[in-house]
């Protein structure tokens, strides 16, 4: 549009201009009497310059509706907007709005996806970074120290697993809005059943989909730090450092969380050091089975499956 204004402003000039050069009033009428048929026709110059430029910025699809992830955690808001986008496909062309965000509508664009979706749940870059390739994934998380290999998983040059790894994750801690490394392919762990991983993948097949994936396959595990302030809130957790009891009777160790800290983000444990002596429930149950002193260690661990231990020291009399 801005095109088309400038050629209509330089044309109107020089045709005004230039309609004063011959004297002749009949040849100065006949200009005055074209100048709206020129001016309509640069306008319309104009006007096609703006739609071919709109077509061309916006030819591929636009995303699907995004959730309103508002009082959600990071995890969750980056994985309510993921699911938000199933079945969005690229164009003929191969072009999605995730790669034409990250720099290039055509874009192979499976890491595109997983970059675009944390930036629309608000998820900050220092958590998951604006990156286009599966390398750039592992190079950034290597060096925020949260980048790993998988047990039972492989590996090859494609990511510099084997070089550049902290260490070997269990399946087991594997945590929903992990990003998993492929050979040359970066999805979502949503869940694990058996030996196989549910996933969540960008530009699958040319669209977005949940798939099942052999842990075979996997050759390497980013640990976006989602719960980074919980983390922090997990200094500030209560719990009692001694308990006392009679024999046969029971009690409830009591948890006191900061505020910002819920109960539902984490996963409780309890263990008895002497299940002879006093044993814990999953609820943090104490019963007394008889006279003495043990230890009882509450463990809490966030969703990426850090956290910590406390010991109370329980006294049966």
């Amino acid at each position: 549009m801005m095109v088309g204004f400038a050629i209509g402003c330089v044309g109107v000039v020089i045709f005004l201009t230039t309609g004063y050069v011959n004297k002749d009033d009949e040849t100065k009428i006949q200009k005055k009497k074209m100048l709206p048929v020129f001016l309509s026709l640069l306008f319309l110059i104009g006007v096609a310059f703006f739609a071919q430029g709109e077509m061309t910025a916006y030819a591929y699809p636009p995303a699907k509706k995004l959730p309103n992830t508002k009082g959600m955690s990071y995890r969750e808001a980056f994985l309510a907007v993921a699911k938000s986008q199933l079945g969005y496909a690229e164009d003929k062309n191969g072009e999605t709005v995730f790669g034409a965000w990250a720099g290039d509508s055509r874009q192979a664009w499976c890491s595109e996806f997983v970059a675009w979706c944390a930036h629309k749940a608000r998820v900050p870059k220092t958590i998951i970074p604006k990156v286009r390739s599966a390398v750039r994934y592992r190079e950034f998380f290597e060096g925020e120290g949260r980048f790993y290999l998988l047990a039972g998983g492989g590996a090859t040059s494609y990511c510099g697993c084997r070089q550049a790894a902290k260490g070997t994750l269990s399946v087991d801690d594997l945590a929903a809005g992990d990003i998993l490394l492929l050979d040359n392919h970066t999805c979502i762990f949503l869940y694990r059943n058996g030996n196989w991983l549910h996933t969540l993948d960008g530009n699958s097949g040319d669209r977005v989909c949940e798939r099942d994936r052999f842990i075979g396959t996997i050759h390497g595990v980013c640990k976006p730090d989602f719960e980074r302030k919980e983390k922090k809130l997990l200094k500030n957790v209560k719990v009692p450092q001694s308990m006392n009891l009679k024999k046969g009777k029971a009690k409830t160790l009591k948890i006191s969380l900061p505020k910002g800290l819920k109960k539902s983000k984490l996963k409780i444990r309890y263990k008895s050091s002497n299940k002879k002596i006093a044993v814990v429930n999953a609820n943090g149950k104490v019963k007394a089975k008889k006279k003495g002193t043990c230890r009882v260690t509450t463990i809490l661990k966030l969703q990426n499956g850090e956290g910590k231990s406390f010991k109370t020291k329980i006294t049966i009399k």
